[in-house]
């Protein structure tokens, strides 16, 4: 069954269709309802509507298995809490400034605002300081990379 909702993405596609054939139609060219759903596949790549409705198709089978694993515990801190924790072996205290669940379950993107800058470790000539950083955290307040193996670099004392 192929929804007319726009807020599906069969929906949009439907309507994006809709709008060809009237601009079409304001330009002198006359077609139908099927020949402007054919003419919107194949602007996007597809060999026809019909290839075009069954990727949507997959896509959306997809969704409801996202939205599942979304709603797996929620991460211990929100984004304006105030936290202290260590950062390349220099301790700080920060806030949290953002929160985003990442597709790897347990793994969330987040940016840290130190509260004064971070004087990081190293070569004296080289001279690194941090304001801000972006990085990867698990739910126990450790920096990981995306496939949620911890790195190492950040540790976040935790609630």
């Amino acid at each position: 069954m192929q929804n007319n909702n726009p807020d599906t993405l069969i929906g949009f596609a439907k309507s994006r269709a809709k709008k060809l054939r009237k601009y079409l139609a304001t330009q002198g060219h006359s077609i139908n309802h099927s020949q402007s759903l054919e003419a919107t596949a194949r602007v996007e790549g597809f060999k026809d509507w019909n290839t075009y409705v069954a990727r949507f198709n997959l896509v959306e089978q997809a969704l409801p298995q996202e939205e599942q694993t979304s709603q797996t515990a929620p991460y211990p801190l929100q984004v304006g809490d105030t936290i202290s924790g260590t950062h390349r072996g220099v301790k700080f205290d920060g806030v949290l400034r953002g929160l985003e669940k990442t597709i790897t379950d347990g793994v969330w993107r987040t940016v840290i605002s130190f509260d004064d800058p971070l004087e990081l470790p190293g070569n004296p000539a080289l001279r690194q300081s941090r304001r801000r950083v972006r990085l990867m955290l698990n739910s126990n307040g450790m920096s990981v990379n995306l496939k949620g193996r911890p790195d190492g670099h950040t540790t976040i004392n935790m609630p």
